[in-house]
C-alpha cells in the first residue's frame, strides 16, 4: 500500500511538474490590435534594413497566425537610434490603445549604442540586431518578456544565437490569436472576471505600457 501511495503521488507530482513547465510565455495586454501588422523604419542606416526584414520574416515563418511586413506608408515606425539607457537594446512603446488597452499604433526603437557594444566584444551586428527588433515584435504581438528559458522574449538571452522564434515565443502567439478570436478580448464574457482572466490566459501586464529590454 505504501509503494502504491508513493506511485500515485511521484505521478501527480510529475504531472504538475509537466503543467508548470510546459511553456513559459506570458501575455502582454499592450500589443498590436491586429496579427497583421506593417511598420515603416524612420532614419534607417542601410547596414540595418536586412537584419529589420529578417526579423519580420522570421516571424511570418514561425506562424501562420501572423504576418509582419515593412510599408513605408505604415502608422507604427520603427526608429534605429541611440536611448537614454545604453544598455538597453530596444523599446516597444504603444502610442494610441483601443478600448481593450491594445495599442493601434506603436514606436519601436533599436538602440545602436547597445548594438555596437555587442559587436565590439565579438558578437555578429546582424544577429544581434534582428534578435533585438524581433524581440520587439514579439511585445507588438502581445509576447511580455522573459527572465529565463530559450526563448526569443528572455531579456537574458544570447542575441548572437537566439534571432528568431523559438517554440515558447510561437506558442504564445498563437495561443493569443486563438484568445483573441475566441474571446473578442472581453474580460467579463462567460462570467470572466479579470483576476481569472489573467491566471487563465497568462497575461501579467494588464496595464500596458512601454516595454524597454
Amino acid at each position: 500500500m505504501l509503494k502504491k501511495t508513493s506511485l500515485i503521488l511521484t505521478t501527480i507530482i510529475s504531472l504538475l511538474l509537466l503543467s508548470t513547465s510546459a511553456y513559459a510565455y506570458q501575455h502582454y495586454k499592450s500589443g498590436y490590435m491586429s496579427s497583421s501588422i506593417k511598420f515603416k523604419p524612420v532614419g534607417l542606416p542601410s547596414q540595418y534594413e536586412s537584419a529589420l526584414i529578417n526579423a519580420a520574416a522570421s516571424w511570418n515563418a514561425a506562424t501562420n497566425k501572423v504576418y509582419i511586413s515593412k510599408d513605408n506608408n505604415a502608422d507604427n515606425t520603427v526608429i534605429i537610434g541611440t536611448m537614454s539607457d545604453p544598455l538597453d537594446f530596444g523599446s516597444y512603446t504603444p502610442q494610441w490603445e483601443d478600448q481593450y488597452g491594445q495599442a493601434s499604433q506603436f514606436q519601436i526603437w533599436i538602440n545602436q549604442t547597445a548594438i555596437i557594444n555587442q559587436t565590439n566584444l565579438g558578437k555578429d551586428f546582424w544577429n544581434v540586431t534582428q534578435s533585438t527588433f524581433a524581440h520587439e515584435l514579439g511585445h507588438a504581438l502581445h509576447l511580455a518578456d522573459l527572465q529565463s528559458g530559450i526563448a526569443l522574449m528572455n531579456q537574458k538571452r544570447d542575441r548572437d544565437k537566439i534571432y528568431t522564434p523559438e517554440q515558447d515565443d510561437i506558442n504564445g502567439v498563437n495561443a493569443y490569436v486563438w484568445l483573441i478570436k475566441e474571446w473578442g478580448m472581453n474580460y467579463e464574457k462567460n462570467h470572466y472576471n479579470v483576476k481569472s482572466f489573467i491566471r487563465n490566459y497568462r497575461i501579467i501586464s494588464m496595464f500596458g505600457g512601454k516595454k524597454s529590454e
